[in-house]
């Protein structure tokens, strides 16, 4: 846990003793990882979600053509249909990742059926859209990385969400889940608490309005159950984009809040004159 906690050296004291940690002693590389993260933020929050990826960034990272060699993988599991059947999905399904972290890791060959381009990290405030199942789980590394400057309580609450769309993630895979069917079996409901269900969208122009009776009715994201949506039919590419939507109007709600203690940092950063040091604390 000590890790964890922000260094002496960025925090201060006061007159009272009372021992803070003021945005003007962040490091400069905080600083700079904050404002790229607000950029993304920002961008992200005012655009429409798109719902057109089918969690199929899995899928393109296993693509295999006859001949080819095998793509890193990245999980040991085994996959729940034959490679062939894989492959037809990569390339006659649409593939519409916009998330650099999920296109940078698409096996090679697979890279030239993104219908959103070749991304790079450079352009990614102008691709990063907010139904997106990777920017949810984004949503905490942006929280843990802005520690000890950012509301706590969203520590939690971005953690909760992002294991909610590591779930869709997985099930959504060409993954065969089954080698987990003993945590399935156990009654656990990830964080205690499900956006699935919850109507309605919050700001930004991407609202969808409020969640459909079918996305109403959609099974709680959780360990109890890993079984396959299966993208690879209409049926479950309708299931998914449910899922999504609903991830969507929780993620926006975060979203705000994350930017919120993001705009109150540097606003305190520019306002405040740099107190004392850890460096003097440890002294004293």
């Amino acid at each position: 846990l000590g890790a964890l906690l922000p260094t002496p050296r960025f925090a201060a004291k006061g007159d009272d003793g009372l021992v803070t940690f003021p945005p003007a002693l962040a490091s400069e590389r905080q600083r700079a990882t904050m404002r790229g993260a607000l950029e993304v933020l920002r961008a992200s929050f005012f655009r429409e979600p798109h719902y057109l990826c089918h969690g199929l960034h899995e899928w393109a990272m296993l693509y295999q053509p006859e001949g080819q060699p095998a793509p890193r993988r990245h999980q040991s599991l085994p996959i729940r249909l034959p490679q062939s059947e894989l492959n037809a999905c990569v390339e006659t399904l649409p593939l519409r990742c916009t998330h650099f972290d999920a296109f940078r890791f698409f096996a090679p060959s697979a890279r030239t059926f993104n219908r959103e381009g070749q991304l790079t990290r450079q352009a990614q405030v102008d691709t990063e859209q907010p139904g997106c199942v990777h920017a949810h789980m984004d949503l905490f590394k942006w929280t843990f990385k802005a520690l000890p400057y950012c509301d706590a309580s969203l520590v939690p609450d971005t953690l909760r969400l992002a294991l909610q769309a590591r779930i869709l993630d997985m099930r959504a895979s060409p993954y065969d889940l089954s080698a987990w069917s003993d945590l399935a079996r156990e009654d656990r409901v990830v964080g205690g608490h499900t956006a699935v269900g919850a109507a309605g969208a919050t700001a930004g122009t991407g609202d969808p309005g409020p969640a459909s009776q079918a996305d109403d009715e959609l099974a709680a994201l959780s360990t109890r159950d890993l079984t396959p949506i299966r993208v690879e039919t209409k049926e479950g590419r309708g299931i998914y984009r449910g899922y999504q939507r609903l991830l969507y109007a929780e993620s926006q709600k975060l979203r705000l809040r994350l930017m919120e203690s993001y705009d109150a940092f540097f606003a305190q950063e520019l306002a405040t004159p740099a107190p004392r040091s850890g460096d003097e604390l440890d002294s004293q």
